[in-house]
């Protein structure tokens, strides 16, 4: 597989090959044989069965012809922008932006000339030319400003897919990850104002900003996966644990809250082994224990092991959820306390609240930390996206896709199409494919929405029409 190369001048050829003349598909003879009133109206005498035609005005031929004309035209673009794939795909090349440049180019040329000739032919034909008041009424040209806009986005859309193809699979069923991505997300969601462990009247506020980059990051590291064998489990334990504590009768939540707090040591160790971070002697750090890893990652510059309540009073409130989950991690790990129902609740809470400020702090600190949460909102929108497009395809009036599939796809099978090549290799992605296919679903959406509008429109004349007023 060729990637991000320059394309050859044979396959360039080829597809310049693929672009085919107007008169190879547009035929006003076949439009006029398939049409037989587009010249004039037929009619029949009722007492004698005569035939009577009414020649129609060339302007009315024009404009009829018009309608013919952007219909086909659509139809060849979308077939030519397919031709161009299955080139590219039996050549075995996967564009590069440079490429989807000239591609792009030269379709967008070939529109603009396409066009202005299919109106010549008209023209020739009918003996009308249009105003150039008129030109705002043309099907043609509308159709060719906006198969222009269309190309300019699926073009970049297929190829960016197909380089991301090239890179890898995602790891995980969508299906899973994202509901397990969702609950956490909402979970979380209640953490935007923590009170200090040891004094109320204290707290932290994160915008919600800030949460969901902390939430972000929290989501990365537990479900990127790892070949480390020590840390290649953290994403099972993690779904495991806290979907036992969220369904877990509350009155027997001990021992739950108890694996809650066995979540923030690995938790730190993974950051710590995806991130490659060394401690001062430049040794990797998430082979240190709990103490070496929140020192080495410079997460608080209290003591965590204070334990005297005046002291954590007049910490930072960063540093005193941290000393909570330092503290129910070892009394998991070497005691066995029966805490009441509310104080179980609480560490919980707190251990929770320990990976969020821990993530927050993280964030600010690191540029690849940042960089890497600002691909996951990527990664999180596209799977967004992924539910959104699959719901186009109900519309007010039942599927909007008919059961024998045409040939040349429709503007929404192509996005459909999109969209279920991108599921297969999520969370794989980038942020041209996460706009890509934000800009073609609303598009998409807003056309399909006019176009249900329309149809509520003639529903409602017809009705009028078939009406006894």
């Amino acid at each position: 597989m060729i990637l991000g190369m320059a394309l050859p001048p044979e396959v360039l050829n080829e597809v310049d090959q693929l672009r085919r003349k107007p008169g190879e598909w547009f035929s006003i003879d076949e439009i006029t044989q398939r049409n037989p009133e587009l010249l004039a109206a037929q009619f029949i005498k009722r007492d004698t069965g005569e035939k009577v035609s009414f020649p129609h005005e060339s302007r009315d031929v024009y404009r009829k012809l018009d309608q013919w004309a952007a219909r086909l035209l659509e139809r060849e673009i979308r077939s030519l922008e397919a031709s161009i794939a299955d080139v590219l795909t039996h050549n075995s090349i996967v564009p590069g932006a440079s490429d989807d440049a000239i591609i792009l180019s030269g379709l967008t040329q070939y529109i603009q000339t396409t066009a202005e000739e299919l109106k010549s032919e008209m023209t020739r034909f009918t003996g009308y030319k249009e105003e150039p008041w008129e030109r705002t009424w043309s099907k043609v040209d509308e159709t060719g400003k906006r198969m222009a806009s269309e190309v300019s986005v699926t073009i970049r859309l297929a190829s960016e897919i197909s380089r991301l193809e090239v890179v890898g699979s995602g790891h995980e069923p969508l299906d899973r990850v994202g509901i397990f991505q969702t609950r956490i997300e909402r979970f979380c969601a209640s953490f935007v104002d923590i009170p200090h462990p040891f004094d109320e009247t204290k707290r932290l506020r994160l915008d919600s900003e800030a949460l969901n980059k902390a939430v972000r990051l929290l989501v990365f590291v537990i479900f990127h996966p790892v070949e480390e064998p020590r840390l290649s489990g953290y994403e099972s334990k993690f779904v495991g644990t806290f979907s036992r504590y969220l369904t877990c009768a509350r009155d027997t939540s001990s021992s739950a809250v108890e694996q809650v707090a066995t979540l923030f040591e690995p938790f730190l160790k993974k950051f710590a082994f995806l991130f490659k971070v060394k401690d001062s002697q430049g040794e990797l750090l998430w082979k240190a224990s709990l103490d070496g890893l929140i020192a080495g990652l410079a997460l608080t510059s209290s003591n965590l092991k204070k334990t005297e309540a005046p002291y954590w009073i007049t910490q930072p409130l960063e540093g005193a959820v941290l000393r909570r989950a330092y503290q129910g991690r070892h009394k998991a790990a070497h005691e066995a306390h029966d805490y009441p129902y509310y104080e179980r609740e609480r560490n919980a809470y707190f251990l929770f609240a320990a990976l969020l400020v821990s993530c927050d702090i993280l964030i600010k600190a690191r540029t690849d930390v940042a960089e890497t949460v600002a691909h996951q909102g990527e990664v999180e929108l596209v799977r967004d996206l992924f539910v959104k497009i699959e719901e186009l395809v109900d519309g007010s009036y039942g599927p909007r896709l008919e059961s024998g599939r045409s040939p040349v796809p429709s503007r929404l099978e192509k996005l459909l199409g999109y969209s279920r090549r991108a599921q297969a290799i999520w969370p794989v992605c980038s942020a041209a494919l996460s706009q890509g296919l934000d800009s073609e679903y609303y598009t998409v959406k807003s056309e399909l929405t006019e176009g249900d509008r329309e149809g509520d429109i003639e529903s409602y004349l017809e009705d009028m029409r078939g009406g006894s007023y």
